[in-house]
């Protein structure tokens, strides 16, 4: 520089380095402070960041936790509901078993009791049959032991309470007809023969029913031949149910006149 004839101040370039040094160094504090501001909103805004995340994180968290709660409380109640659908099913199968159950009960219950029923009129249908058979079995032998006394006997019981019957029938009786039917004996003998034979199938009646004579004047009036059998009347003839009353002497003459006929 010399050479080229300038001239250097040198306290001049002291205080121009010095004020080159003092802005190199206001630069260099300001880019340090800059640079640790830049670090600090750098560090805050990666704390801020890592703030956010983890936050978002624990939301997301959340809401997983909530979202899997509410899944397994649609879980339980659809297990509750299925549980209460098999208990439901399994009371209405029991209900429906317990039904069926009682139902076969029931009719059990009615087909044995219609059974018992059934056997018990049939032991009283033929305990009853039974007992009458054997009622009139013993009758049969009474009366086949007891021979002609007995009946005999029992003809005379009799006679005082169908005497008034017979009578009562010939009182108003128009006409009488008697006879044998063709066998050996007169019209009294024949009368006789009758009247008992009436008195036999009146006296079996009464043993083997058991009921008592008709009342007096009960049923039609008639007549009867040598057997006992009802004898119709014939020609002008009225029978006994059908008669007016004749008089008492006109009932004598008639009967005389059949009694003398052969």
């Amino acid at each position: 520089l010399t050479d080229l004839g300038l001239v250097f101040n040198s306290l001049n370039i002291k205080i121009v380095q010095s004020e080159v040094a003092e802005a190199r160094r206001r630069q260099s504090a300001a880019e340090a402070t800059a640079n640790a501001e830049i670090v600090a909103a750098n560090q805050h805004r990666r704390a801020k960041e890592a703030q956010l995340d983890a936050e978002r994180s624990i939301s997301d968290k959340q809401r997983e936790l909530e979202q899997t709660r509410l899944a397994n409380a649609v879980l339980i109640a659809e297990a509750e509901a299925k549980r209460q659908d098999a208990l439901a099913g399994q009371r209405d199968s029991e209900l429906r078993a317990t039904q069926i159950a009682q139902a076969r009960a029931d009719s059990e219950a009615v087909q044995i009791a219609a059974e018992a029923q059934a056997k018990a009129e049939a032991v009283r249908i033929t305990t009853v049959a039974a007992a009458k058979a054997e009622a009139i079995r013993k009758v049969t032998e009474a009366i086949r032991e007891g021979g002609e006394q007995y009946l005999r006997y029992r003809q005379i019981e009799l006679l005082p309470e169908i005497a008034p019957a017979i009578a009562q029938a010939l009182a108003h009786a128009k006409l009488v007809t008697l006879h044998s039917g063709g066998e050996q004996g007169d019209a009294a003998t024949s009368t006789a023969e009758s009247i008992t034979s009436v008195l036999r199938t009146v006296l079996a009646a009464q043993i083997i029913t058991r009921t008592g004579l008709a009342e007096p004047g009960q049923g039609a009036a008639q007549n009867y031949d040598g057997n006992g059998r009802a004898a119709a009347a014939t020609g002008n003839e009225t029978s006994l149910a059908d008669a007016e009353p004749w008089p008492a002497t006109d009932r004598s003459k008639v009967q005389e006149r059949r009694a003398q006929t052969p």
